[in-house]
């Protein structure tokens, strides 16, 4: 078994198809050709508070939509809830990423530690994305397929000089099938999220540059993962 270190992975899915042949004095019997008509994809709702994911898929739009539900509800705590699992989703997911530069989940990280991250999560998980690519072939990096909630406690936690309300946030998740090692799996994680006010992420802004991202004029209440475990 090929082991990749510092990284979730996934297992196989296999298709398989039936074929029937036959022929009648000469004839062939032409093959009833059955089309499933395309499934529409589902529209994504942007909101006001939390960019957008890049070439989400379809299960990610559902978690971002309901991200935006809470956030037009007020609901602070489904917001938060929100949050972690779409964090978790654009995070995780490397079947929608064009290469271990391509970093997701960045809107949720305050903005003054996006380029910390940044470097931590090239380190680290993004670190297997070209040894993925060459051993299993792009179609094998892993895709978060369902994220739930196990439990979320309300707690006192630390950023910076600062102590903020926020959670703590235990989550289950799977990925979608494919050819990597199911074992290798990362399928429970901790999250700490807090509340305070952040710039919107915005993806022209060079964050290893200007980490402060000092040309918004404006920021607003919003949740930030400050970590994950």
């Amino acid at each position: 078994m090929k082991q990749i270190v510092k990284m979730v992975l996934l297992s196989c899915c296999i298709f398989s198809f039936l074929m029937v042949n036959g022929c009648s004095k000469k004839e062939e019997n032409k093959k009833e050709q059955i089309t499933e008509e395309p499934k529409e994809k589902t529209q994504l709702i942007e909101n006001q508070q939390y960019t957008s994911p890049l070439n989400p898929t379809e299960n990610q739009i559902l978690a971002y939509n309901d991200l935006s539900a809470a956030v037009e509800k007020e609901d602070n705590k489904e917001e938060a809830k929100q949050v972690a699992i779409s964090f978790v989703y654009d995070f995780f997911t490397l079947s929608n990423k064009k290469s271990a530069e391509d970093i997701g989940g960045l809107q949720f990280i305050p903005s003054n530690k996006v380029a910390t991250f940044m470097q931590y999560a090239k380190s680290y998980y993004y670190s297997n994305y070209s040894t993925i690519v060459n051993e299993y072939g792009k179609e094998n990096l892993p895709e978060v397929d369902q994220v739930s909630v196990e439990s979320m406690e309300e707690a006192q936690l630390d950023f910076g000089k600062f102590t903020n309300s926020g959670y703590i946030i235990k989550l289950k998740v799977t990925y979608k099938e494919n050819k990597l090692p199911q074992e290798a799996l990362k399928t429970n994680m901790t999250l700490r999220i807090s509340n305070f006010e952040d710039f919107l992420y915005d993806r022209s802004v060079d964050y290893t540059k200007d980490p402060l991202v000092l040309k918004q004029e404006t920021y607003q209440m919003c949740w930030r993962v400050l970590g994950v475990e």
